[in-house]
C-alpha cells in the first residue's frame, strides 16, 4: 500500500498522464494504470478507461487516429518505444497538440504492455509553427533585415540584406553596424 501511494503522491506532481496500456493480442486496449492526470487532460477518471480505452481512442483526431495507431502497432510488434505527436480533444472538447513517449514490455501469454507519458505540447507546437512562419518571412521578404545580439553584433542577416548591400551574411555576421558606414 505505502508504494501504491508514494506512486499516486508523484504521479500527481508530473505535467500530464503516467499510463500503462495493455495491447491484447487482437489489437484492443486497455490502461489498467491512468494516474489523477487523466482527468485534467480529459476529464475521465482512471477507472473509466481501465478496462476499454475505445473512450481516449475516440478523443484522437480523425487525421492524426490512423498514424497514432500504426505507429504503436509497430512499436508493438517490435518492442520498440512509442513516440508519437497527435492531436486530440481535451476535457473542454478543444483540439490540443498531445505527445506520448511509451516503453514496451511483454506481457503474457501474448500481450503488450506500454508504460508512458502522456503530455500537452500545444504551446510547443505554436511556438514552432510561429518561429517556421517568421523564418519563413525572413528568408522570403526582399527588405533588408539584420539580427542583432543585445550588444550589437550581428548574429544573421536575410538575403534581401545581401541583395541590397552587397555584403554577404559571412562579411558580417560577428561584427557590428559600423562595418555599414565603413566605406568598404
Amino acid at each position: 500500500q505505502e508504494v501504491s501511494d508514494r506512486l499516486a503522491s508523484l504521479s500527481a506532481l508530473v505535467p500530464g498522464m503516467l499510463y500503462q496500456m495493455r495491447v491484447a493480442p487482437d489489437g484492443s486496449t486497455s490502461v489498467p494504470y491512468a494516474s489523477a492526470g487523466i482527468s485534467d487532460l480529459f476529464g475521465f477518471t482512471p477507472e473509466q478507461v481501465a478496462e476499454d480505452a475505445t473512450a481516449m481512442w475516440q478523443r484522437v483526431d480523425p487525421a492524426d487516429a490512423p498514424v497514432a495507431q500504426e505507429s504503436m502497432t509497430e512499436a508493438v510488434r517490435s518492442g520498440t518505444r512509442w513516440h508519437q505527436r497527435l492531436r486530440m480533444r481535451n476535457g473542454a472538447g478543444e483540439t490540443r497538440w498531445f505527445l506520448t513517449d511509451a516503453t514496451t514490455e511483454a506481457d503474457p501469454p501474448d500481450g503488450v504492455m506500454l508504460h508512458g507519458l502522456l503530455t500537452d505540447v500545444t504551446d510547443e507546437v505554436e511556438v514552432a509553427e510561429q518561429m517556421r512562419i517568421s523564418a519563413s518571412v525572413f528568408a522570403s521578404t526582399r527588405d533588408g533585415i539584420i539580427i542583432m545580439s543585445p550588444d550589437g553584433t550581428i548574429l544573421d542577416v536575410n538575403p534581401g540584406f545581401v541583395a541590397l548591400t552587397g555584403y554577404t551574411s559571412d562579411d558580417v555576421r560577428g561584427r557590428t553596424l559600423e562595418i555599414l558606414g565603413s566605406g568598404l
